[in-house]
């Protein structure tokens, strides 16, 4: 029995080690990502890595981001932040073995416990809320239930479990829960979900009777209910998939000129127009890093990725996880990670890769992604004046790839300075006031007139020249590239060339467009 395997039955109790089929099935997931992560000379990861890896996991199954395996720490440490995590039993699993196999490395089997205990962790963290559900509608928990007390119970679950930590719904909640439903978006779709989940059990149990592995009891045992509240957690994003989609999409027709960025002033004016989702204040999108606010020309702008994935948009705030819109980028990035089959990879890798990519530059573009004539001819040169290679994961190319997909990939900010804050969390500042919209508003400029000739190095402004790593890529690099002077002046030239790349995709101003030349390149790099 390994360390993670014997920590895990520790903190989960008697039988909660993961079966073998099950641990299986979680390697066979994390493999196409493990394959591409930096490793030791033993094929092992570091833990910082390792929470790297777990957040990826989480987020693609089901969308998922299990506090304190957040992409990159909410501070500049390889600290686990342990506090956060989910329940005072995982802080003692993460800092018993975690900890201590921090110098030794995890292997694969290790991320599969790790995941496997988080997996049955946030099931278990269900408990409480199920228990107020069963009590709600007049039931104690382990009362069989009949089909109709089954869907109220599952219902009332529902609600509380939309509600999260929103205090203007917990509030609503203990007055009137009708009138908590009206603080959910499309309730009655919500319904239907829930109700589809039930049915869709149903058909297993059913299958399972005629198989003989199972028995078809008319009532639901508080395991039944367990099962189907699983489906739930884990079928919820699928379900809210066109949400997010509705409001990505409403974003982007107002980014005019595909920058991935639109216009606070116009951002807030569609509330004036009846739009309830963009209501957050000022502070609090800048907390989130939703904020850009280094244009003079073009002023302050929400970045639409980092808007559509920021904490103020996840659909269940609970105080173990948060359930959010997943965008594109992971897809893409995914792609990358398939064509690289490694932790780097040369310009010419990348820009290859680029050009069979099948994500569109946005989910509403009808053109596939495309390299342009001039970015093929520049390739040769990116090669020549880079030496070394591009770290996969590090933030300077997370950054290239926000440049490059703008409206898709969000822009990684250094560690520290952005905060995981809910509504709930962020307390009464998070709404944006009527004075402050129509302040906002009135002293708009008109930075999506495309008659206006805008300076090419706006559109990059919020460029940073700081990397973060979070491994160790010394094995992985033939040159310690960032560095080293001309390789930093060569990626300096990549990104140039994708900027040509980028404004010839969407059309900048509606103009042919050259790329801004000397972007500066070039600051400190750091573990995170």
């Amino acid at each position: 029995m390994s360390d993670v395997s014997g920590a895990m039955e520790h903190v989960l109790g008697c039988g909660g080690g993961a079966k073998e089929s099950d641990l299986a099935s979680i390697e066979e997931s994390l493999q196409p990502l493990w394959r591409v992560l930096p490793k030791d000379g033993y094929g092992r990861i570091e833990r910082r890595m390792l929470r790297y890896l777990v957040y990826r996991h989480f987020m693609r199954q089901s969308s998922l981001l299990v506090r304190g395996f957040e992409q990159t720490p909410p501070v500049n440490s390889s600290d686990w932040a342990s506090a956060e995590i989910l329940s005072q039993r995982v802080p003692a699993f993460v800092e018993s073995v975690l900890g201590h196999k921090s110098t030794q490395g995890f292997d694969l089997r290790d991320a599969a416990y790790v995941v496997a205990a988080l997996d049955r962790l946030v099931f278990e963290s269900e408990d409480a809320l199920l228990e107020e559900a069963y009590q709600e509608q007049g039931w104690q928990p382990g009362e069989p239930l009949s089909p109709r007390s089954l869907e109220l119970v599952l219902l009332e679950y529902t609600l509380r479990w939309l509600v999260g930590t929103n205090p203007l719904g917990d509030r609503m909640l203990q007055i009137d829960k009708v009138i908590a439903t009206t603080a959910i978006p499309h309730w009655p779709e919500v319904v239907l979900f829930v109700k589809g989940e039930i049915k869709s059990y149903n058909r297993a149990r059913q299958l399972a009777a005629r198989v003989g592995t199972g028995v078809m009891s008319p009532h639901y045992s508080l395991g039944d209910v367990h099962q189907i509240v699983g489906r739930i957690v884990k079928g919820f994003a699928l379900f809210w998939r066109s949400e997010c989609d509705v409001m990505q999409e409403a974003l982007v027709r107002m980014d005019t000129r595909g920058t991935g960025r639109v216009p606070l002033s116009e951002f807030y004016a569609r509330t004036l127009g009846g739009e309830w989702r963009f209501s957050e204040s000022e502070s609090y999108l800048r907390d989130m890093g939703v904020l850009d606010e280094t244009s003079a020309w073009r002023g302050k702008q929400v970045i639409i990725p980092n808007y559509i994935q920021a904490a103020s948009n996840c659909m269940v705030t609970g105080p173990h996880y948060l359930l959010c819109c997943q965008g594109s980028c992971g897809d893409i990035l995914a792609e990358i990670e398939a064509g690289t089959g490694g932790p780097t990879a040369s310009p010419r890798e990348i820009f290859a890769l680029l050009q069979n990519i099948s994500a569109p530059t946005t989910v509403f573009d009808e053109e596939a992604t495309v390299l342009s004539r001039s970015l093929r001819t520049q390739r040769a040169e990116i090669a020549a004046a880079h030496r070394g290679q591009v770290p996969v994961h590090g933030r300077l190319f997370a950054q290239w790839l926000h440049y490059v997909f703008p409206r898709e990939c969000p822009f990684p900010h250094r560690a520290g300075a952005v905060k995981l804050l809910t509504p709930g969390e962020y307390q009464e500042d998070y709404l944006v006031t009527t004075s402050e919209i129509e302040s906002h508003v009135i002293s708009a400029r008109p930075h999506n007139d495309t008659n206006i000739t805008v300076p090419e190095t706006e559109w990059m402004s919020q460029w940073s020249t700081e990397e973060e790593l979070i491994a160790d890529y010394t094995r992985h690099l033939r040159s310690p590239w960032w560095r080293s002077g001309k390789a930093l002046g060569g990626l300096a030239a990549a990104l140039s060339t994708a900027a040509a790349f980028r404004t010839r995709l969407v059309g900048l101003g509606g103009k042919s467009t050259t790329a801004p030349d000397g972007l500066p390149f070039y600051g400190k790099t750091h573990l995170i």
